[in-house]
């Protein structure tokens, strides 16, 4: 039942009780009954016009509460989808709360990681500062070592530069006492021949060298003992390589520590080389 209807039954109700009285007052009062009827009519009239009153304002009242009723179920309504729909982004923050916390876990343990590969590497990277300090300090230890060989090569090349002056001289003093040698070789043949015994060999003391150069076209070799071992001009040394013979020259020009000799004769197919042994003891 509507609200308009219970006020509709109210208003008979109180109609009906009010016309029940009227007429139970009369009754008892014995008054008269047209008297009171007009004025029980007019009474009436001016209470219905009262309650007509009240009734359309409670009908403005109840529009107005049912529009607001309306507005209010509307609103309502609106809350709840509004809500439905705060609820349905809350749990979808939820969820990427959820995401969001594991990635952060993820992060927490990649962040750990790193550090530890961070840890490592500059315990590596003083490692090989470390290393690397001791690198330039080899290198610059090497690069004075350079220079010094540099300087002890530059060195040899002038030695090796005077020594190479030096034999050329001895090739040019052999090439002019070749042709001497020749002759006074012939003459001493020549006296040896006529008078044995009046021309010997010079006697030379026990003396080691080795070849240090050769030229076997020009029958020359440069032997490494010279005036300071004892050497001297005319002294015959016997090559040797290991236990073989080899072959036999004669000093003929001495140097401090070199002598410039030339090949007497070889065995049969050898030939003097660089590095062989030469004495006089063998003579």
């Amino acid at each position: 039942m509507s609200a308009l209807a219970k006020i509709f039954v109210v208003f008979n109700f109180v109609l009906s009780v009010f016309f029940f009285g009227s007429s139970a007052v009369l009754y008892l009062t014995r008054t008269d009954w047209r008297e009171s009827y007009t004025k029980l009519r007019d009474d009436s009239e001016e209470q219905v016009q009262s309650l007509r009153d009240r009734f359309d304002r409670i009908k403005s009242a109840s529009d107005a509460t049912s529009g607001e009723l309306s507005q209010c179920r509307s609103a309502l309504n609106n809350a709840t989808a509004d809500l439905s729909s705060a609820n349905e982004r809350l749990a979808t923050a939820q969820k990427d709360a959820k995401v969001l916390t594991s990635r952060m876990e993820q992060a927490a343990i990649f962040q750990a990681g790193h550090d530890e590969i961070l840890k490592s590497h500059v315990e590596k990277n003083s490692a090989l500062s470390a290393r690397l300090e001791e690198a330039n300090s080899r290198r610059d230890e090497a690069l004075g070592n350079l220079d010094t060989a540099l300087a002890e090569r530059n060195s040899m090349k002038l030695d090796l530069e005077s020594a190479q002056q030096e034999l050329h001289q001895t090739k040019v003093a052999m090439t002019q006492l070749s042709g001497k040698f020749d002759e006074i070789e012939l003459k001493y043949n020549y006296v040896q021949a006529r008078c044995p015994g009046a021309a010997p060999d010079v006697i030379a003391p026990a003396i080691d060298a080795q070849v240090v150069a050769v030229d076997n076209g020009e029958k020359l070799v440069v032997l490494s003992v010279g005036r300071d071992q004892k050497v001297e001009k005319g002294h015959r040394f016997t090559v040797y390589r290991g236990e073989s013979f080899v072959g036999k020259v004669e000093v003929f020009e001495v140097y401090p520590d070199l002598a410039g000799a030339r090949i007497l004769f070889t065995k049969e197919g050898a030939t003097v080389r660089q590095g062989d042994k030469a004495s006089t003891a063998l003579n």
